[in-house]
């Protein structure tokens, strides 16, 4: 025999009332209008437990622009919120472009005692006029004098972590690179620091008389072709 037709009339656990029908009713036992009904008395109350859960804030997302040497050495800035706050952002050491800091509890407030969401602070690193970066190694150009590149000498340069003396070896040419261990990006997350690689450039400057006059007199130096083995020369 066909099974029995009934319908009547519930209460969801929020108070929201729907209603019912038998098996042989519409949509599987309950009407369309009816089903909408309930979901969205149910999304209006908050679910179940009448508008009592806890809804979790946003995260909100900033960018912090910070100079090339914190990036490489690690630093402490200070942001300021659109509401005024001020946050003090802890960039660590070796820290690179665009990478995501986040800090708990910043963000928007929670609802219903929810928690605060998280503050992202995107990392924009400013370019150095002397510095380049290629993963936690320094890469940068010194120029020498054609005294300091003939005879050799000591100098100093600068670095990321401050100024060391490096020796210029004798007969140096431009392009020669010398390597600074540990002077480079500072050590973070278990990596050992970078180093720092120095490339010589010499510059001749104002030549004056004397040197004019050695030049025009040195044979060697006119029969040496530096071009040699140049493709095209």
């Amino acid at each position: 025999p066909p099974p029995p037709r009934w319908r009547g009339r519930a209460e969801a656990p929020g108070g929201a009332r729907y209603a019912y029908s038998g098996a042989d009713g519409p949509a599987g036992g309950f009407d369309e209008a009816e089903i909408g009904d309930i979901f969205a008395d149910l999304f209006r109350r908050g679910g179940p437990g009448g508008g009592r859960a806890r809804m979790r804030g946003g995260d909100v997302n900033y960018t912090l622009a910070i100079d090339f040497l914190d990036a490489a050495n690690g630093a402490t800035r200070r942001l300021t919120l659109p509401d005024g706050r001020h946050l003090d952002v802890r960039v660590p050491p070796g820290i690179t472009e665009g990478q995501v800091l986040r800090l708990k509890g910043q963000g928007e407030p929670g609802a219903r005692g929810g928690a605060a969401g998280d503050a992202l602070i995107a990392i924009h690193i400013e370019p150095h006029p002397l510095f380049r970066r290629e993963g936690n190694d320094i890469h940068f150009e010194v120029p020498v004098s054609l005294a300091e590149a003939v005879l050799g000498g000591r100098i100093a340069v600068p670095t990321p972590s401050g100024p060391v003396t490096v020796k210029v070896p004798r007969h140096s040419d431009s392009g020669t690179k010398l390597r600074l261990r540990g002077k480079g990006v500072a050590a973070h997350g278990g990596q050992p620091a970078g180093d720092a690689y120095v490339t010589l450039a010499v510059r001749v400057g104002p030549a004056d008389a004397a040197l004019e006059t050695f030049v025009e007199g040195w044979a060697a130096g006119k029969r040496r072709n530096p071009r040699e083995g140049l493709k095209g020369a």
